[in-house]
């Protein structure tokens, strides 16, 4: 796994290139078997510790019950298809950023949103006016990273 990696197609000074010693998806991950994309999150080991510099930190996970609150800007980031062509995509070579507020559960759930998709294990993140249409989805599609600033920097 390359971390601190932004252009694909080239070799970069701030990749840093580790192996991998586990990948760990989550238990309740079922898909294909169950078609839906629910608890789709994985964590992968190193076999080395990695060292933050100006392009590498690291995301920490929240606890258990924490709930981000309405609003709250996360960044979304990928490599992921921008045609929106299922049938020929084209992965971006540049490393893409959106900034994207939290959506509560009860917006996303309706109808001109996800509607039955939305399960209460997602994160939400989107705009809700027609004029500010950015999403995860146009600007980095799927296998994106989500994360946000903690409200405590130590944390």
């Amino acid at each position: 796994m390359c971390l601190g990696k932004h252009n694909l197609t080239t070799t970069e000074l701030s990749e840093h290139c580790i192996n991998i010693s586990g990948i760990y998806c989550h238990e309740g991950f079922q898909y294909p078997t169950v078609p839906t994309v629910e608890f789709d999150v994985v964590l992968v080991r190193l076999v080395e510790d990695a060292t933050p510099t100006d392009e590498i930190s690291f995301a920490c996970l929240p606890s258990e019950e924490e709930i981000l609150p309405e609003g709250k800007k996360c960044y979304a980031t990928g490599w992921g298809d921008e045609t929106g062509d299922s049938v020929n995509p084209k992965a971006s070579e540049t490393l893409n950023q959106v900034a994207l507020p939290v959506v509560p559960y009860d917006t996303c759930k309706r109808m001109d949103y996800w509607w039955f998709q939305v399960k209460t294990s997602m994160i939400c993140c989107g705009y809700t006016l027609p004029d500010e249409l950015q999403s995860v989805c146009q600007v980095v599609d799927t296998g994106f990273t989500l994360t946000w600033r903690a409200v405590d920097p130590t944390e």
